[in-house]
């Protein structure tokens, strides 16, 4: 059985390490000490600990394998608050791919833990166990589907599973192949997404907001992974208690029915990814981003032909003016029959002022010299003075009353 060592995680004055097996490095320390499985805000929830549990599964820098369960303390904090402890145990990679079969026993059982935790100084063996689950079975599928999804992300999304599937997923680590298995990380009954996991079952009041992106399980007929669900398929009719390596999936999964002796290179992409490096564009494909760019083009036409539309009137109104000021010079010299006014020789088609019966234009009527013996007469009248006479049309009531001439 592996033997693993101890590091202890609670709180007096903030939570820091407060016991560890001699065995755990400053570095591992420093790391543990970065555990995060959300708030247990009441003395309630955390007796609530021991019967549902809530544990994680994650590799260390330094190459080792670290399991953590937190359970309820005795101790307060110094402000009085009760508080709660983090066990971990701490194992070599190898020996931790060889107790994976036992996590849902470990689970279940609060004693061992208690144990692990007053034997700080000692350590702890953990027995080990083989797997439970099989690869053939479609929830240890489509929880391969998800752990792929979120691989393809590279550490940016989180796959989220209901508080249900919690025992599913400890037992699916177990199904993993033995290459696969430190690579997982994993943790039930957690309170938030925020910590270091792949994978994780949310406790019942536990909340999926957080700065991760979450993915949920897709329909198994629509899986987020679908061609390499189809090898894995193909590989489990041959038997076997656990999956493909996941390097040998990316390496060779193919078409349904493609013999494994004659495998097709396929690189990593992201989840819901399609086509493959290569691969011509479909007909359709094509018609769709031809269509996209020729709407883009009139559009662009549209804008510049209404923003241009201001412009081109001006130069046509500054082009007519101009033409009429030319064709007004060209007949300035014309003189106009009898009876037509100027303003309509000159070619603006204007009217003349009709001008009303009762008020006629007044016009200035030069008469003739009599001799210079009548202006000696003394007799002469109005008439025959020599200065101009107004004369008028018809009068009426609205005529102006004719001008008199001057002395």
């Amino acid at each position: 059985m592996p033997r693993c060592d101890i590091h202890l995680l609670g709180s007096r004055s903030g939570y820091t390490t407060i016991a560890a097996s001699a065995g755990v490095s400053a570095d591992e320390r420093r790391e543990l000490e970065q555990l995060h499985f959300g708030e247990v805000g009441t003395r309630s929830a955390a007796e609530r600990l021991r019967s549902e549990p809530a544990m994680a599964g994650f590799p260390l820098r330094s190459g080792r394998f670290a399991i953590s369960r937190m359970l309820p303390s005795d101790a307060l904090d110094d402000a009085g608050r009760p508080t709660v402890e983090v066990v971990t145990i701490v194992l070599e990679a190898a020996g931790y791919v060889r107790v994976a079969g036992v996590l849902s026993r470990l689970a279940a059982e609060i004693g061992w833990w208690d144990r692990a935790r007053a034997g700080v100084d000692a350590g702890v063996e953990i027995p080990e166990g083989s797997a439970s689950a099989s690869p053939r079975d479609a929830a240890m599928r489509s929880m391969l589907d998800l752990w792929l999804a979120v691989r393809a992300t590279r550490g940016a999304a989180a796959g989220v599973l209901p508080a249900s599937d919690a025992r599913r997923l400890l037992e699916f680590v177990a199904v993993l192949d033995p290459a696969d298995r430190c690579a997982l990380r994993w943790g039930i009954g957690l309170r938030t997404v925020s910590g270091r996991v792949d994978l994780c079952a949310l406790a019942p009041e536990g909340s999926a907001v957080g700065m991760r992106t979450t993915i949920r399980p897709a329909p198994a007929s629509v899986p987020h992974r679908a061609r390499e669900l189809e090898y894995v398929a193909v590989r489990a009719t041959a038997g076997g208690a656990t999956f493909v390596a996941v390097a040998e999936l990316y390496a060779m999964a193919g078409e349904v029915g493609e013999a494994a002796a004659q495998p097709r290179t396929v690189a990593v992409r992201p989840a819901r990814a399609v086509r493959a490096p290569g691969r011509p564009m479909s007909n359709a494909r094509l018609v769709a981003i031809g269509s996209s760019v020729l709407s883009t083009c009139v559009l662009i036409v549209a804008v510049l032909i209404q923003q241009s539309r201001p412009a081109m009137e001006r130069r046509m109104g500054d082009r007519g003016g101009s033409d009429t000021v030319a064709e007004a010079e060209d007949v300035g010299a014309f003189e106009p029959p009898v009876g037509v006014t100027e303003s309509t020789a000159s070619g603006f088609g204007v009217e003349p002022p009709i001008v009303s019966p009762a008020s006629p234009a007044a016009e200035l009527v030069e008469t003739p010299s009599l001799p210079e013996k009548s202006l000696s007469s003394g007799d002469a009248g109005p008439s025959e003075t020599g200065s101009p006479t107004v004369a008028g049309g018809p009068t009426g009531a609205n005529s102006p009353a004719p001008r008199a001439a001057p002395p």
